[in-house]
């Protein structure tokens, strides 16, 4: 493997280690997100560039739709209905 190969292999690990969510993951979304997403209840389905999440939103059946990892929250293990969130 030479210099840049592993230099590139070095980054991902790195972008790896620092997602906040994993596919599958349970999530909300807060209020940072574009009108009309916030407070909406997901699942993760795929990680495009480090910290940008493809989600499946469980009251709809549209395509996956691709927000920052700043607009989501991880979903309390036991909740499976919207709660409160706060809204920035």
């Amino acid at each position: 493997m030479d210099d840049a190969q592993m230099l590139q292999a070095n980054n991902v690990k790195k972008r790896e280690r620092n997602r906040e969510f994993k596919v599958g993951a349970r999530i909300i979304v807060d209020g940072n997100a574009p009108d009309g997403y916030a407070a909406r209840i997901g699942t993760v389905l795929e990680i495009v560039f480090g910290s940008r999440y493809g989600v499946s939103f469980d009251n709809q059946k549209t395509p996956t739709v691709y927000l920052d990892s700043h607009c989501l929250e991880a979903l309390p293990p036991g909740r499976i209905s919207a709660m409160p969130i706060r809204l920035r």
